[in-house]
């Protein structure tokens, strides 16, 4: 039996790439400018979160400041749920959520895939059916920049 050769370590050493290249710094640069509004919405949105979940576990009227929060457990859970108001409410909301999002979407989505592949003028369809989403939005800019206008806005001249 043949004894397998060893390649022969190499005596040439290959140029170690830099870990802080030029693009890396400048990504760590860019993140450690959003850092503090990262951690400030983190705060903010675990905070609201977390005091949203306890209100809902306590019995508290505003009026009463945060001195008059007494907590009450599941309580308002289970009235909740046996409240035939609220039950009726969620079967509205379930009712009007399957009729006013996947119906349109698909009818969307069909009425699109059969404008790209089988209508002439289907680049004038596009912008017909695209305006009236922008022409809310530029009617609104409109308003505002009439409202702020420097000498003749309605809002600067109190």
């Amino acid at each position: 039996m043949e004894a397998v050769k060893q390649p022969e370590p190499s005596t040439r050493l290959e140029p170690r790439k830099k870990f802080w290249t030029p693009h890396r710094k400048e990504a760590l640069i860019g993140w450690l400018f959003l850092t503090p509004e990262i951690v400030g919405m983190l705060f903010l949105n675990v905070f609201a979160l977390g005091f949203s979940l306890y209100l809902s576990l306590s019995k508290w009227d505003l009026l009463s400041g945060v001195k008059g929060i007494e907590f009450t457990g599941f309580d308002n859970y289970v009235k909740m749920f046996h409240d035939p108001t609220i039950i009726q409410a969620v079967k509205n909301n379930v009712i009007y959520m399957i009729m006013t999002v996947p119906i349109p979407i698909a009818i969307a989505l069909v009425l699109a895939v059969l404008i790209h592949n089988s209508v002439f003028f289907k680049d004038y369809f596009k912008v017909a059916f695209f305006i009236p989403y922008i022409s809310s939005i530029i009617a609104i800019a409109a308003v505002w920049s009439a409202l702020f206008h420097p000498s003749l806005g309605q809002l600067t001249n109190s």
